[in-house]
C-alpha cells in the first residue's frame, strides 16, 4: 500500500513515516512514464555545495530557522499540488521518520512544514529544519558527488552509501534509482536519481 507524505512525497508506510492513501499509481505511470528513464538531471536554482558532516547546504544548515532559508534561496514558491509528481523525476526521498518532537503525528500537521524554493525544498519540525532538498543544476558535494554524474560514480565519493531501486505498488513497479546512507551520527545524505537529480541532506534517516 503507497501513501502520501507531507504535500508530496510517497512511499511504502514505514515507522513513524504516515500520510494519505494515494490514488492509483498505473494512472501516474501512464500519465509521467517512468523516470528511471526520464530523468529531470536537477533544475534551475543556486548551484550549492552540501556539506554532509557540517550538517551545511550552502550558507544555511540543518536545524537553522525558516528566516534563514528564505535569506539564502530567495522568494519562496508556491507548494505543488497533490497531484505534482516532480519530486518522482528528480529522484527526491520518498519515505522517512520524523524527529522525536514530530514522530507520532500524521502528515501533513501542523507541527510539520515544508517550503519551496527555486531549486530547493525544506521540511520543519516545530520550526527546526530536518531536510533540505537542493536540485540546482551545479550543486554537488564537498566530496565531489553532483547533480548531473552518474549515480554510481557519485556514489563511490561517499564510501558507505547504499544504493537501491524505489519500487511502488503491488507490482512493485520500480521509480528511480537511489543512495543513501549515515556519514555523521545525526547526519544522513541522499543522491537521487541516475543521473544525480537530487541530493538531500537530514537529521533522520532516508529511503
Amino acid at each position: 500500500m503507497l501513501y502520501r507524505l507531507g504535500s508530496r512525497r510517497w512511499g511504502v508506510a514505514t515507522g513513524v513515516t504516515v500520510g494519505l492513501v494515494v490514488g492509483s499509481v498505473a494512472t501516474m505511470l501512464a500519465a509521467c512514464g517512468s523516470s528511471l528513464e526520464d530523468s529531470a538531471r536537477g533544475t534551475d536554482g543556486p548551484a550549492v555545495v552540501v556539506d554532509p558532516r557540517a550538517g551545511r547546504v550552502g550558507s544555511v544548515a540543518l536545524h537553522d530557522p525558516l528566516e534563514r532559508f528564505d535569506a539564502a534561496f530567495g522568494p519562496r514558491v508556491a507548494s505543488p499540488p497533490a497531484s505534482d509528481v516532480t519530486w518522482w523525476k528528480l529522484g527526491s526521498p520518498g519515505t522517512y521518520g520524523f524527529p522525536v518532537a514530530c514522530a507520532g503525528i500524521d502528515a501533513p500537521s501542523p507541527a510539520t512544514r515544508n517550503y519551496y524554493y527555486r531549486g530547493a525544498e525544506i521540511e520543519l519540525c516545530r520550526g527546526d529544519a530536518f531536510l533540505i532538498i537542493v536540485t540546482g543544476r551545479g550543486s554537488r558535494t564537498t566530496s565531489g558527488a553532483k547533480i548531473g554524474e552518474p549515480l554510481d560514480q557519485a556514489a563511490a565519493r561517499h564510501p558507505g552509501l547504499r544504493c537501491q531501486t524505489a519500487e511502488i505498488g503491488d507490482q512493485q513497479q520500480p521509480i528511480y534509482r537511489y543512495c543513501t546512507g549515515r556519514v555523521t551520527a545525526n547526519r544522513h545524505l541522499w543522491l537521487g536519481q541516475d543521473p544525480v537529480s537530487s541530493i538531500a541532506l537530514a537529521t533522520v534517516p532516508l529511503g
